[in-house]
């Protein structure tokens, strides 16, 4: 587990994580490597297990947001800008 989880934080560097490429990582060489160390033999998973995986990694779901967020948002000067909308 620990190997999959640290090849999802490289992915994550890049880019975004999804279900696919926890079944990338398992058909990899690397990874069948080291099943085939442990007596596994796993040379591929279905999609629904890598969401299975992916939960049991503590791994969570999000929608992408469009907005941007910025740390300073309780401000003086924001908090009484927000306040003309907020009343």
């Amino acid at each position: 587990m620990q190997e999959i989880q640290d090849e999802l934080l490289k992915k994550l560097k890049v880019g975004f994580i999804k279900a696919q490429d926890v079944c990338d990582i398992v058909t990899s060489e690397k990874l069948q490597n080291s099943f085939l160390w442990l007596g596994i033999q796993k040379p591929s998973i279905l999609l629904a297990t890598a969401k299975r995986w992916l939960g049991k990694l503590k791994w969570h779901y999000n929608k992408i947001k469009n907005r941007m967020y910025i740390d300073g948002h309780e401000c003086d000067n924001i908090v009484a800008y927000q306040q003309v909308f907020i009343y």
